[in-house]
């Protein structure tokens, strides 16, 4: 955790930038989130207070509120609320409780007797996105295996070229979401969309991918059925 005080425009800018949080109102709190951490940027202009808490944990609302408790402890505020005990804790519990559900997945009714278009191993290879870098589907025995970043999972076969899957990820979290992979005018696959909330879609690269995600392991073997 960071304090500033009277710290120039420029310089807060700057340090909005170095920890790549979003553009946002410096009299608002500003903050980001990643696999692995969450940092969270307070700016109080007229109290010329800026405080900039940086954590190693996947979901915890601790900087939040972190930086209303010291806010109140350095400007000897009137304290409203136990951020700490109270709603740091509250607020965090609430989220590891939406992420339970989150790795159930909420998948649309499930289409029976529709197995994919193509063998297994033509799902297989490395997919690209230009902003979440490269997805690996292996095929090991058989199942399709696949690994996005810190993610993976095992693909089970959903209804028509639509895959469920549980994805892990290295910290312990899950998340339930549907696969769909797409076939080209030559008749093989082409790509591949993850249902996330935004619709996102890797590009298959034409080389197929020739080793396996280094961070799997057998428990990675969970999927989601049909609800």
């Amino acid at each position: 955790m960071f304090c500033f005080g009277k710290k120039k425009r420029n310089e807060i800018k700057d340090l909005t930038f170095h920890l790549f949080l979003n553009a946002t109102p410096l009299d608002e709190n500003i903050g980001g989130q990643n696999l692995g951490y969450v940092t969270n940027l307070a700016v109080y202009p007229n109290a010329e207070l800026v405080v900039a808490v940086l954590t190693n944990a996947f979901l915890t609302s601790l900087p939040d509120y972190l930086s209303y408790h010291v806010a109140d402890e350095i400007l000897s505020l009137t304290k409203s609320h136990d951020w700490l005990a109270d709603k740091a804790i509250a607020s965090t519990k609430a989220e590891y409780d939406e992420l339970a559900e989150a790795a159930n997945g909420d998948f649309p009714e499930r289409v029976p007797n529709k197995p994919p278009a193509h063998d297994l191993t033509a799902y297989t290879g490395e997919y690209f996105h230009p902003g979440h870098g490269t997805s690996i589907v292996m095929l090991k025995g058989d199942e399709l295996h696949l690994s996005l970043e810190a993610f993976g999972g095992v693909l089970a076969p959903y209804h028509f070229e639509t895959f469920s899957t549980v994805l892990h990820h290295e910290g312990n979290s899950k998340m339930g979401t549907l696969v769909t992979f797409d076939t080209g005018a030559d008749g093989k696959v082409a790509g591949v969309t993850f249902d996330v909330g935004l619709d996102v879609r890797f590009e298959k690269k034409k080389q197929e991918a020739t080793q396996p995600p280094q961070f799997y392991s057998s428990r990675h073997s969970q999927t989601v059925m049909s609800a």
